[in-house]
C-alpha cells in the first residue's frame, strides 16, 4: 500500500486496516469491517451554443461528497441487534450535522456529514443479522455575512 507519507491519528496509512480502525458517526461506532465508499463530483455548467458542435463548460466548484457506509449488524440475539438498529435510527432522526471519524473520509477533509438516506433490506435466512446501506452528504460549517 502506498501511503505517500500520509498519517491518520499519528499512524502511517500502511499501518491501518479496516479491521483495526473504527468508523464513528455522531456517537455511533460502527462494527469493525464496515465498508466506506466515497463519491465526488464537480459542479460543471454546460451551455450549448446553437449552430456549433460541442458545448461550453464552466467550472462552478465541487459538489458535496457522497459517503456510503455498508454495515452488517450481527449479534447472538435479536434484542442486541435491535438495540444497535435503534441507535442507528436515532442518528437518522437527528436534524443536524454529525461528526465523522474515519481515516478514508479524513483523506478528503470530510469531518462532518448529514445523514441523507438508507436501505435496510430483508435478511431472510440470516439469524440475528441485519444489513444496512447508509448514505451521508459531506457538510462543513461556514458563516454567511449579511450586508
Amino acid at each position: 500500500m502506498l501511503d505517500y507519507g500520509l498519517q491518520i491519528h499519528g499512524l502511517p496509512l500502511s499501518a491501518l486496516s479496516k479491521e483495526l480502525v473504527p468508523v464513528i458517526i455522531g456517537t455511533y461506532k460502527f462494527p469493525c469491517g464496515c465498508l466506506v465508499d466515497i463519491s465526488g463530483s464537480k459542479n460543471i455548467i454546460v451551455t450549448s451554443i446553437p449552430g456549433r458542435s460541442g458545448s461550453i463548460k464552466e467550472y462552478a466548484g465541487f459538489n458535496d461528497y457522497i459517503i456510503t457506509v455498508h454495515a452488517v449488524i450481527q449479534s447472538l440475539t435479536f434484542d442486541l441487534v435491535y438495540d444497535e438498529l435503534n441507535r442507528i435510527i436515532a442518528l437518522w432522526q437527528m436534524e443536524e450535522s454529525l461528526r465523522i471519524l474515519c481515516p478514508k473520509t479524513e483523506l478528503y477533509g470530510i469531518q462532518q456529514v448529514i445523514f441523507e438516506s438508507f436501505d435496510h433490506p430483508e435478511t431472510k435466512g440470516m439469524e440475528a443479522t441485519e444489513i444496512l446501506t447508509l448514505r451521508f452528504l459531506s457538510d462543513s460549517e461556514f458563516d454567511i455575512e449579511v450586508e
